[in-house]
């Protein structure tokens, strides 16, 4: 393809091409982290195991005629416990990231604000324009170092959580798309390799 080529396109960056561009973060920041978190599950680990001996403890210190009526057991008592404790924690964990996505859609972007709004795209041989109401930027080829593609957004990464983000509906159709992702990747291979 040849490199003399400048690509023009105009749209509009939603929320949602800033929450790929998050999803997308997260997976690279995981799939590059030499540790993967295993220090975290084996706190948890031992912090859940710890919970459990001290209510067994606890349970295993009542005095058997207070419970003879009852009609749980300590045993019972314990599981029933841990059941409610794993209930709540997963019950937390969904409602935070409910709550989370929830206020990030409805108040983290203003609709005409240095991430979402109305832009116009440029990507020549030199590198990638964006221009929106509130300014531009732009990014050289040696800059970019992967292109990956969600399916509503194509992300010319230039760090680990770091993109420049286009949306697929501004490019308009497959054949676009995969014109411009086939010229970025030529760019982005010729300049890694100049490297």
């Amino acid at each position: 393809m040849p490199s003399n080529l400048v690509f023009d396109y105009e749209g509009q960056v939603t929320i949602e091409q800033v929450q790929d561009l998050s999803a997308a973060g997260q997976r690279r920041l995981w799939n590059t982290a030499h540790w993967r978190g295993a220090g975290y599950i084996l706190a948890a680990a031992v912090v859940y195991a710890l919970s459990l001996v001290g209510i067994y403890a606890l349970t295993q210190s009542i005095d058997p005629k207070s419970y003879a009526e009852a009609p749980y057991t300590p045993d019972a008592l314990m599981i029933l416990g841990m059941l409610v404790g794993i209930a709540f924690t997963v019950f937390v964990i969904v409602l935070f990231n409910i709550a989370h996505r929830r206020l990030t859609h409805r108040h983290g972007f203003h609709a005409g604000g240095s991430y979402c709004g109305p832009r116009r795209f440029r990507v020549n041989a030199e590198g990638i324009q964006v221009a929106g109401p509130h300014g531009q930027s732009f990014t050289y080829w040696d800059a970019v170092t992967e292109l990956t593609e969600t399916p509503r957004t194509l992300l010319f990464w230039t760090d680990t959580l770091v993109a420049v983000m286009i949306p697929t509906r501004a490019i308009g159709d497959e054949q676009e798309v995969a014109r411009l992702k086939g010229y970025a990747n030529g760019q982005i291979e010729a300049h890694l390799s100049a490297t």
